[in-house]
């Protein structure tokens, strides 16, 4: 699928520059990426068919439809960054700032309790 995308943006392409003021295939080569997910290059085409044709209701339908896309996408980065960021203050990283090296302090501490437990169960078998 996303070879035959490429392709589409290609053919596109080659017609808008056989015939730049073809709003149409701007629309289209707008839809191949707004399918890849890059929306900025479709909005980018998107606003070229309303420069040539302002009252394109298709085309402002396709600009509204990619904005709450973006809108979307942005919200949801948002969400993964604060996630993100509420793990690594309840994991407590080291002071410095280094989370792999409080990962692996925190493993060592755990393979020493680990041991320590071991030799208590020897002890009391003994």
């Amino acid at each position: 699928m996303k070879g035959d995308l490429d392709c589409a943006i290609a053919e596109y392409s080659r017609a808008i520059g056989l015939n730049p003021n073809a709003a149409n295939y701007y629309g289209a080569r707008g839809d191949a990426y707004s399918a890849k997910g890059q929306l900025d290059r479709a909005l980018a085409d998107y606003d070229r068919v309303l420069a040539i044709n302002p009252n394109d209701p298709l085309a402002q339908q396709r600009k509204r439809r990619t904005l709450a896309a973006q809108a979307e996408l942005a919200k949801k980065l948002r969400s993964a960054a604060d996630g993100y960021g509420r793990r690594e203050a309840a994991c407590g990283p080291a002071a410095s700032g280094d989370t792999a090296d409080h990962h692996r302090r925190a493993a060592r501490r755990g393979r020493a309790a680990g041991t320590r437990a071991a030799s208590r169960r020897a002890d009391q078998a003994a």
